[in-house]
């Protein structure tokens, strides 16, 4: 039987194995529900030193080259057109 700091290491190991975009506080909310009496500090501290983190979102692919639709055909003509 392992200690309940230990347990709780391991629930958390678990909850971001399983969903690995949850944070500390989502994870917080799930212990919380399954009927854990642990404080939200406690998680984030403990979150930390397991060294669990959400994975960054990868960056938006920028275009490569010139444009194909020459720049002069898109620009307005007068006012209030587009």
């Amino acid at each position: 039987m392992l200690a309940p700091e230990q347990q709780l290491r391991w629930r958390l190991r678990e909850i971001s194995k399983e969903w690995p975009r949850y944070g500390f506080r989502r994870a917080w909310a799930l212990l919380r529900q399954e009927g854990w009496k642990v404080n939200r500090k406690r998680v984030q501290r403990v979150w930390r030193e397991e060294g669990l983190r959400v994975p960054a979102y990868a960056p938006k692919r920028r275009r490569v080259g010139e444009s194909t639709v020459p720049a002069q055909r898109l620009r307005a003509e007068r006012r209030n057109r587009v």
